[in-house]
């Protein structure tokens, strides 16, 4: 079994594993929403299984482990970093006295979005709100790049799969929507 960075699947050298490799599976992205936005209970179910076989379920507050489901956007890396960070920062706040907190975990997150917010350009911006703003994938290489840095997440949706700014990036993505509208 070989693994590849998912955006490679999506450039012109993937032809080339294409023609090296009988069969491809992609894994998918875990779904935490329906494309609607409604929550997806199966996947929401896998991620909080997962989150709790790596840390005891009394360390963390049921409002956090949410917050981890809603901000990981069903990448099992970014549940397990957020919650790294979110532990960190409880333990720094109140040592060995209390679970994670929703707080905790809403501090960690923003240390992820500010890392985005100094690397995003503006031709990232414009592709990120055209997604948020409901458009369809177009393959390009600004689309690649968010791929790569799990800015733009796909999932599997049965038939079709369809696409999502990132939880995190979202807020950075709606304050850009509305400073291009304001711009005269």
């Amino acid at each position: 079994m070989y693994t590849i960075p998912f955006a490679l699947a999506y450039s012109i050298d993937f032809q080339q594993v294409r023609n090296s490799f009988t069969r491809f599976y992609a894994l998918p992205n875990i779904k935490v929403y329906e494309r609607d936005g409604q929550p997806y209970p199966p996947g929401r179910d896998a991620l909080t299984r997962i989150l709790h076989r790596r840390i005891a379920p009394e360390l963390i507050q049921e409002e956090a482990v949410e917050a981890l489901l809603h901000y990981s956007g069903g990448l099992i890396r970014e549940l397990i970093g957020l919650t790294r960070s979110s532990l960190i920062i409880a333990r720094q706040k109140r040592g060995d006295g209390g679970p994670i907190t929703r707080e905790d975990v809403e501090q960690a997150v923003v240390g992820v979005r500010n890392f985005y917010r100094r690397e995003l350009t503006e031709a990232e911006y414009e592709e990120l709100a055209r997604f948020y703003e409901g458009g369809p994938f177009v393959q390009s290489d600004v689309a690649l790049q968010l791929i790569s840095n799990l800015c733009l997440l796909e999932y599997d949706g049965g038939r079709d799969s369809w696409w999502a700014v990132h939880p995190t990036v979202q807020p950075l993505v709606k304050e850009w929507i509305q400073h291009r509208e304001k711009a005269p």
